[in-house]
């Protein structure tokens, strides 16, 4: 429902359009939000930022919404860029994958270029940074040296000292057709930060084949496919991508009857808490809606446990960055260990999560060493 004492109306249109496609009584919704913006230079960025400026103005364009000639110029902008770079980075994904396959290297699409043709009415309503390539571990330095002949070139080392032991090698990049192309080879689909691991030997079921307008690419099985979308947006950070929500109950509604949801829920218990809580963030559709256990709203709806960098470590003792890592925001708390109103579950989550802090810790102070 529409929080009307919200102080937020310009995020509220965003979240109640962070979805694939819109009925009448979401239009109705988005068109009574839409009345109320008062800055519409706002809910451009923070839909750009948020990965869903062309869904939004496909919602608005479908409720007949009359937007000022300026406002409208910019989504069109926007659309019309987005329109160039998502086939650009699609073509160039298949490409790569294709390269890695005449050397018996398997590729597995993750992320943006693995939706935008599986999810998503028309490629360019799914914007993306980048092309995310899942690939055996022990098969990185062969990979690497093939994508540098197909023209990329690698940066020297990863952005910080604290990631020598990122799931993916340091970003490579190509200028395609006047797009900088941006290229991430991962050997593993889940950060290091996050629980458990999928490395391309570990995946539960073999990938499925999926077809673009360029050739056909690998993307994970339905659970493999949950799991790391979920992880992925439960990331540290500031506020969840309203990207990431869309594309996750996007996937979960159109796969409802595929997805084995008793293996899903034995293997990852957190992830039908989690597809519940994000009714709090958006609406989740007719079908979803069973996940829902409680109508009682956490605090700090969709808010991220900080990064260790934006807390600013070295000008705050390391002890004052626990204690804040130790009270995270509860819908991201909930979420992320699958906890339950009301449920014992939360006194093993609470070790577990300061358990996590310390390993979160560890690991950066190894990798700088």
């Amino acid at each position: 429902m529409i929080d009307e004492s919200s102080h937020n109306i310009e995020y509220d249109l965003l979240r109640f359009a962070s979805t694939i496609e819109a009925n009448d009584e979401r239009l109705e919704i988005i068109t009574k939000l839409a009345r109320k913006v008062n800055d519409w230079q706002v809910v451009i960025s923070n839909a750009e930022t948020d990965g869903i400026a062309p869904i939004l103005y496909k919602h608005l364009l479908a409720a007949n919404f009359p937007l000022e000639n300026a406002v409208k110029n910019q989504f069109r902008a926007l659309a019309i860029r987005h329109r160039h770079a998502t086939p650009t980075r699609i073509r160039e994904c298949v490409r790569i994958s294709d390269l890695l396959d005449t050397r018996s290297i398997p590729s597995v699409a993750l992320k943006g270029i693995a939706l935008a043709n599986d999810l998503y009415p028309k490629p360019e309503l799914r914007p993306m940074r980048d092309i995310d390539l899942l690939i055996p571990h022990f098969a990185a330095d062969a990979a690497k040296s093939i994508v540098i002949e197909a023209g990329y070139k690698f940066e020297l080392d990863q952005p910080s000292r604290f990631m020598a032991h990122h799931h993916h090698l340091p970003n490579a990049s190509k200028l395609v057709d006047d797009l900088l192309v941006s290229l991430e080879l991962h050997i593993d689909a889940i950060s290091g930060d996050a629980p458990g691991s999928m490395r391309y030997d570990r995946l539960l079921k073999p990938p499925r084949v999926i077809s673009s307008n360029y050739g056909e690419l690998r993307v994970l099985d339905h659970i493999d496919m949950m799991n790391q979308l979920s992880r992925h947006a439960l990331e540290p950070g500031t506020r969840i991508k309203l990207m990431s929500v869309m594309d996750i109950l996007g996937y979960a509604n159109k796969y409802f009857s595929d997805i084995d949801w008793p293996i899903l829920e034995r293997k990852y218990p957190y992830l039908p808490v989690f597809l519940g809580l994000l009714d709090f963030v958006t609406p989740l559709p007719a079908q979803l809606r069973g996940f829902i256990l409680s109508d009682t709203s956490p605090s700090q709806i969709g808010e991220l446990i900080p990064t260790l960098r934006s807390l600013n470590v070295s000008k705050i003792t390391l002890l004052k960055a626990c204690q804040t890592l130790s009270s995270p925001p509860e819908w991201w708390f909930r979420s992320y260990y699958g906890v339950k109103v009301n449920h014992r579950s939360r006194i093993s989550a609470i070790i577990e999560h300061r358990l996590r802090i310390i390993f979160w810790i560890t690991r950066r102070l190894l990798a700088s060493i």
